[in-house]
Parts: C-alpha cells; sequence; structure tokens
C-alpha cells in the first residue's frame, strides 16, 4: 500500500516544470475547458525548458526524457509554449491512450502559430482547427480569448462543442482554485484518474489503492537545488465517499518510529487512529467491510503503521497504555526468545482481529512481538524482529539519518497519516514492477541527493491537507553513517568468519563461510545459498581467491588437515584438486605466485616438516628445507624486497628461518632476545615481529637486527603492512604512532585493509562484540564501533560505499553499508 501510495508521487515529478507566478484573472476562464477524464492539470504562467530545469534539479539532473514516450512527448509539446502562461492537461481517451493538452488566455498570449507551420485546417462548428507540421499530430484552434494546442483533434471538437453550446465543465474548479498560492505554480489532479495514468509506466492493477482515494485536490509546487515540495489541499464535505474520509474525526499526534525503522527497509506508513469507534462509523459510511465485535484493548493504540520491505512488512502500534497493551498481547505464550537482550514473544491472538484497521491495514498471520518504549512491532518473521532491534539498539536507523531529520522537521510535528519513502531502496525495487521503458526513466532519476521523502497527511474541519517534502542533506555538517544493509540467517552456527568471494563471471561479491556441521556454504548477496560442499572436517584457516590458470576464472582454495580443495563457482572441484595428505597437515596451506604468472607454489605444514607442490600436485625438487628442531608455528609468508624474494618460516620455539625461494638461508642474523608468538610482517622494508618483552623487532635484509625499547603487554597482537604498523595491547590499540584507548575486552588480531589509496585499521571485541574501524591516521570511523563476532571483510562497492562482511550471532551473517 504503501508503494503505491509513494509512487503517485514519484510520477508527479517527472511531469513538473520550473515556472513562475500565476495570474488567477488571466486564467479564469482557461478550467471551464479541461478535457474530461483528465489526471493531472499543471497550471503555470512560464513554462520553462524540460532540460534547462532538469539540470537545476539533483533529482532530474540525469532525466532522459525520450526513454519514455508520454515526457518525450510533454518535451516536444512544451517547447512550442516554453514562455506562455496557462494549462497543461493530461487527459484519457479510450483504455490506454492519453494526450496532452495546453490552453491559453489570449490577453497575454506569448504562444503564436506562424502561417508556415500549418500544414492543413478544417472548420468544425464555424471555428478553425490548424493542424500543425509535425510527425506526431498536433492541432491547435482559438475560441474567444483562449488558445487550446492538443495532441487530439476529438478534444480541440470537444472545446468547440462545449463553447458553442454553453455545456458547463462538469467539475468546478473555482473553490479548490481559491485554496492555492497565487505566487506559486500549481498542480490539480484526481486519484480516481491517477490509477490510468501510472499504467503507462507499470503494469497493470499494480495500483488499486488510488481508487476512490480523494478527489480533484490542489497543490502549490516548490522545486529548488535542495527542496521538492507540494503543499496540497483537498476539501470533502459530510457526503464523501472517497477512503481519505477514514481518518476524519481522529486526532493527529507526534510518532516517533523511525527510531527502530532500518535502513534497509523501502518505507513506512503510519496513521493516526486514536478514536476506534469513530474509524469503525467511517467505514460503516462509506459501505466498507466493518467488525461488529469491539476489541476494547484496541482502544490503547494511538497509531497504527507498517515498515515495508520488498516481500515482507512488519506491523507497529503505538500504545498511550503499554503496560496494558502488553497484558493484551502476552496472553498465553510468553517468552519466544531473549535477543541482544531483548525479549521477543510469541503471539496467540485472532489472526484477523488487524482487520479493524482495513483498508489502510492489513495484516495476517502474526506470529511474534517485541515491545520498544511505548511501541509494538508485530511480525510473521522471527528475522525482522530481530534487525529492527538491531537497528533500534545500533541507532544506525532511519531516525538517526541527518536527510531524515531535515525534511521531518520542514512538515507538521503533529499528522493525522504520514508516509516515508527510502529513495534508494524503493527506487530498487519500484523499477522492477515497471515495464521496461518507464523503467529506464526511473532509474535515471538521481535519488542520491534526496534520499528520504515524507508525505503527510492532516484532516482539519472539512479539508485534509497534505504536505509532500523532499529535502537534500547538508554535506558539510552530515556525518557519514554505517547502517546494516543486510543479515544473513544459517541454519547451522557459523563456525568461520564470513568472507568475500569474486564472481568472476558477473564481478559481484559473494559470501562464504563454514557452519559447524563442516559445510562449506557459498551465498549471493541476497543471502540465497548457491551452493554447499560438507568437508568432513574444520578449515585451518580462511578460503583464498587464486585464479590458478590466470584465465580470470577465480577459484577458492581451501586447506583443511587432509585435503587441500580448489573449487570453481559452482562448488566443483578443480582438478588435480583435492591434494590428500597421508599425514594430518598441521596449518592452512601457504599459496605463493612468486612473479604473478600463475605458477603457484603450496606450502603446507606437517608438524615440524615442509611440504612444497605446484598447481599439477608436484613435488618441487628444488625447494630442500630440514625438518625444524619444533613444530613450525604459523604458515610461512612470501616477501619480496626489490627483485629479491624471502619466504619467512616461524617454529613454537620462536626460531625464525629467513630463506630463499629453494629453501636455503637467505638472510643470517644474530639476537639474544626471544621472539613473541606474534607473526612476522614486512613493514617499512624490515621484517617485523616483537619480543617477549614487548619489544619491537625489525630484521633488515643484510641481517641487522633492530630492538625498540619496550612498549607493548603481553598479550599483545600485532598487524603489518607496508608503511603501516597496527599493535593492539590491554586497551591501547596503536597505529603507527598514534594511541587510541578502548574499553578492555578480547580483542581479535588487528587487521588492515588497503582498498584504493585509503587504508582501514580493523579489530573487533570478541567480549563486547564490538566492531571498530580506523583509518590509517587512527581516527575512529563516525557511527562506529558496530555489533560484530569476529574479525570483518571489507570491500568497496560499485557506488563506492564500504561494505563490512562480519559475523552476528552464531548463525548470522552481518553486512554493513558506510
Amino acid at each position: 500500500m504503501l508503494i503505491r501510495k509513494i509512487i503517485l508521487f514519484n510520477f508527479i515529478f517527472l511531469t513538473l516544470l520550473a515556472c513562475k507566478d500565476v495570474s488567477e484573472e488571466q486564467l479564469q476562464n482557461s478550467f471551464d475547458y479541461v478535457p474530461e477524464n483528465t489526471s493531472l492539470i499543471i497550471e503555470a504562467k512560464d513554462f520553462s525548458n524540460f532540460e534547462d530545469f532538469a539540470k537545476e534539479n539533483p533529482l532530474l539532473e540525469n532525466l532522459i526524457f525520450k526513454e519514455h514516450k508520454l515526457f518525450e512527448r510533454t518535451h516536444k509539446l512544451v517547447s512550442y509554449i516554453p514562455h506562455s502562461s496557462g494549462l497543461l492537461s493530461f487527459s484519457q481517451i479510450g483504455n490506454k491512450n492519453f494526450f496532452l493538452t495546453f490552453i491559453e488566455n489570449k490577453a497575454a498570449a506569448k504562444f503564436t502559430v506562424k502561417p508556415e507551420n500549418i500544414s492543413d485546417s478544417v472548420t468544425y462548428e464555424q471555428k478553425k482547427i490548424y493542424q500543425l507540421k509535425d510527425k506526431d499530430e498536433l492541432y491547435f484552434t482559438q475560441l474567444n480569448n483562449l488558445n487550446i494546442l492538443s495532441e487530439s483533434k476529438l478534444i480541440i471538437e470537444n472545446c468547440i462543442r462545449n463553447y458553442t453550446y454553453g455545456i458547463e465543465q462538469k467539475i468546478d474548479f473555482t473553490n479548490l482554485r481559491k485554496t492555492i498560492n497565487e505566487s506559486s505554480p500549481s498542480l490539480f489532479f484526481n486519484s480516481d484518474q491517477l490509477v490510468s495514468l501510472t499504467s503507462l509506466g507499470f503494469h497493470p492493477k499494480q495500483f488499486p489503492i488510488f481508487k476512490n482515494l480523494f478527489g480533484w485536490s490542489a497543490f502549490d509546487l516548490k522545486f529548488s537545488k535542495e527542496q521538492i515540495r507540494l503543499s496540497g489541499v483537498y476539501p470533502f464535505t459530510a457526503e464523501d465517499q472517497h477512503k481519505i474520509h477514514l481518518l476524519n474525526n481522529q486526532d493527529a499526534i507526534e510518532t516517533s518510529f523511525a527510531k527502530f525503522v532500518p535502513m534497509n527497509a523501502i518505507g513506512v506508513e503510519s496513521y493516526s487512529i486514536n478514536k476506534l469507534d469513530k474509524f469503525t462509523e467511517n467505514k460503516k459510511r462509506l459501505r466498507l467491510p466493518y467488525q461488529e465485535e469491539k476489541i476494547s484493548a484496541l482502544n490503547e493504540f494511538v497509531e497504527v503503521g507498517k515498515i515495508h520491505w520488498k516481500n515482507k512488512d512488519a506491523l507497529f502500534f503505538q500504545s498511550a497504555k503499554p503496560s496494558k497493551s502488553f497484558e493484551y498481547l502476552n496472553n498465553t505464550e510468553g517468552v519466544f526468545k531473549n535477543f541482544r537482550d531483548q525479549k521477543i514473544y510469541g503471539l496467540e491472538i485472532k489472526n484477523d482481529i488487524f482487520s479493524v484497521y482495513s483498508p489502510l491495514i492489513a495484516f495476517a498471520n502474526a506470529k511474534y512481538f517485541t515491545q520498544l518504549g511505548e511501541y509494538f512491532i508485530v511480525t510473521e518473521d522471527i528475522n525482522l524482529i530481530e534487525n529492527i532491534i538491531i537497528s533500534y539498539q545500533n541507532q544506525n536507523s532511519l531516525g538517526y539519518e541527518a536527510a531524515y531529520k531535515k525534511t521531518i522537521n520542514a512538515v507538521s510535528e503533529k499528522q493525522n497519516a504520514i508516509f516515508i519513502s527510502l529513495n534508494k531502496n524503493l527506487t530498487s525495487h519500484l523499477s522492477k514492477l515497471m515495464k521496461p521503458n518507464a523503467k529506464k526513466l526511473y532509474q535515471s532519476l538521481s535519488f542520491e541527493a534526496f534520499e528520504v521523502g515524507v508525505f503527510q497527511v492532516n484532516m482539519k474541519e472539512n479539508f485534509a491537507y497534505f504536505n509532500f517534502e523532499m529535502q537534500q542533506a547538508n554535506e558539510t555538517s552530515e556525518q557519514q553513517k554505517v547502517y546494516l544493509k543486510k543479515r544473513i540467517k544459517s541454519k547451522n552456527p557459523i563456525v568461520t568468519p564470513p568472507k568475500y568471494f569474486t564472481n568472476w563471471r558477473t564481478s559481484n561479491k559473494e559470501i562464504i563461510f563454514q557452519d559447524e556441521n563442516n559445510n562449506l556454504q557459498l551465498l549471493d548477496a541476497d543471502g540465497e545459498i548457491l551452493w554447499k560442499k560438507n568437508l568432513g572436517e574444520r578449515l585451518l584457516g580462511p578460503i583464498k581467491e587464486i585464479d590458478i590458470y590466470k584465465n580470470t576464472r577465480i577459484q577458492i582454495l581451501a586447506s583443511t588437515p587432509s585435503a587441500l580443495y580448489l573449487l570453481d563457482r559452482k562448488g566443483n572441484e578443480v582438478s588435480p584438486f583435492p591434494y590428500k595428505w597421508k599425514e594430518g597437515a598441521s596449518l592452512e596451506t601457504a599459496v605463493f605466485d612468486y612473479d604473478n604468472l600463475g605458477k603457484y607454489r603450496f606450502f603446507t605444514s606437517f608438524e615440524n616438516k615442509l611440504k612444497l607442490k605446484d598447481r599439477n600436485n608436484k613435488n618441487i625438487s628444488g625447494f630442500k628445507f630440514t625438518p625444524t628442531k619444533s613444530d613450525i608455528a604459523s604458515p610461512p609468508k612470501h616477501f619480496r624486497i626489490g627483485r629479491k624474494d624471502y619466504i619467512l618460516v616461524k617454529e613454537k620455539n620462536n626460531q625464525l628461518h629467513i630463506l630463499d625461494r629453494t629453501g636455503k638461508q637467505r638472510v643470517k642474523f644474530s639476537t639474544e632476545v626471544e621472539f613473541s608468538n606474534q607473526e612476522w610482517f614486512l613493514y617499512d622494508d624490515c621484517f617485523t615481529s616483537t619480543s617477549n618483552n614487548g619489544e619491537l623487532i625489525q630484521i633488515k635484509e643484510n641481517g641487522e637486527v633492530k630492538v625498540s625499547e619496550p612498549k607493548f603487554e603481553t598479550g599483545h597482537k600485532l598487524a603489518a603492512k607496508d608503511k603501516i604498523l597496527a599493535v593492539i595491547s590491554d586497551n591501547q590499540l596503536h597505529i603507527n604512532e598514534v594511541s587510541k584507548k578502548l574499553d578492555y575486552g578480547i580483542y581479535t588480531q588487528p587487521q588492515i585493509f588497503e582498498i584504493g589509496e585509503d587504508t582501514f585499521i580493523s579489530i573487533t571485541d570478541q567480549q563486547a562484540n564490538k566492531v571498530y574501524l580506523f583509518n590509517e591516521h587512527g581516527h575512529l570511523m563516525p557511527s562506529f564501533p558496530v555489533f560484530g563476532t569476529s574479525a570483518i571483510d571489507l570491500i568497496r562497492d560499485s557506488k563506492q560505499k564500504l561494505n563490512i562482511l562480519v559475523k552476528g550471532e552464531d548463525n548470522s551473517v552481518l553486512i554493513y553499508e558506510y
């Protein structure tokens, strides 16, 4: 329902032009000749060029009018009347055809038809009808003080007949025009007729909600680079049979549902229904189905609404007496589960009780609810409630968005109904409902500038007041926000940090992890399982991406104690893999491509022995490395400095071997310092780790050892890359020379991500379940920390947004967008 209401206003935007002042006296007779079955009228003094206007407005700057026939025709007709004053109407003849008509007062006429532009003329009821020279049909006539230009000869004939025989217009626009601001351009439309108009862009029967919603209404228009505003009025009488009358005799209220609306929703609709008896009376008068049974508990609800996603909804209520409402909802089922310290309850009530709010709100098969202050959220899907709780607790919901705050502050504090669109998500969804030509047009709208749309309805005496508002967030003051883009549930607990995998065919990023049943699973971005493969045992480390044949067909490399797997994007094993081990591998396999030529080398550790194979499962005879005195502590690492390759092998007794490609010692060094259990990295062209005393150890190519002053506490964790050194020591995070004090916790090893020209450092507190993200200068990124329980993976998507992938609860994967 929300989507169908919002599309009404999105559709209108595409037909509006930049306009100047309107003179009522000049146009007072023009409305007498508005064609029958008109859906939309634009009244203006100066119809400026479509393209010039579009360039001034961020929403329309990329709009291509030729992508839809109606807008191409509108653009062309307006080109005949660029500075004329009058009415532009959209009228239907037959079931599918819409025609444009322009009516101008000759007293201030700026539109003229030159003789050389006339191709033909006929006389009808003693009035001349001229056909213009154009590849499409355009007709023109003059009636007393009016010039009339139309795509339809029939419309011109009807205007002449009405003029000749004094046939009055069925619709009296006189009182309606008194409600508009004379200094603004104006828009008039009828929701009944707009059902037909929207069918030009959408498949039939998509928008029955428009039918009988309200009658002819008038709107003042305001456009600027930072704002789009429609302020309208619909006058009604006691005999009015339109559905908007359902909201009559209700008290307008303030609402605060935005504090729990997730940023991945499409939109929200909310109604102030605080006098249920009056609402039922209105349904009776409109001859709508109603319930005879009165449910007293529902009288405590003062607001009812829905949050919409692409194919699911969540119902919410605001209660004037939350404790009483809780008793009614929590009648038998009790607590279903605790989720992040928030109770979720089972719901055991009649599924049809919410039909009391129809046709505005309908909701079947309600199963769960939770309470957030004075609000109750009801869903069929437990995942929806969990997602709402996450957004509410993380404070990354709609209510915290700068664009929403600025837009909502531009309308009234109280309302009888309000509809909010999250434009980026809504655009993506609506484009799937559109006909192909309309889809191209709609997708050219630039909603990046206008993130949120608000449509508000207020009922007062015999008028319904409408406000539609979109405002551009102030870029200089808006702080970048992180929001939960997707939450994916697994049937089984997840045992590895999720990672991104690149689908070489589509370049899309997919998600891979292993569950507790040893299933390796690959999911698409929507969380749908593409395949799963049971490995029979746990992975020894994170999966890796390699291109084994250097043909851009990226594969998945996965290490287990008994085998090394190479899988294609469909989960099939790539020959000659898997490599089967007779004795169990003790560490994940390290893979190196020294010269980036596809000559991969696979280093696998078996306690104190190291085996080296090529991509054909052949032993590399040229590599000789004597078994170590103690077990190998971590997978070998490969670094290149200049033209030299270095392979680092570390033992559990903390002895370090720096080898060449053949396994011979390449760097000889001597030191009394005992190395810590931390990995070795290449930092500032030195092999870098730490000592047991927390000293920073750096070994140069020539064997010189540099030991810093004691700095880090026991239990510290280290990561380094190029010119970035990151160490977590107790609750201090050190990024090069910058130190940040964090809460005491149990932290993962820092991660360093180089994305384009940017470098980010991530660390997760697995005790408090918080993910931190810093830039290379040690500044915590705005809106962090966020919820997460594992190390992360980080990419930048096609829209230049950061996507953070992390494990959530035991069986969930979270994707944050930043």
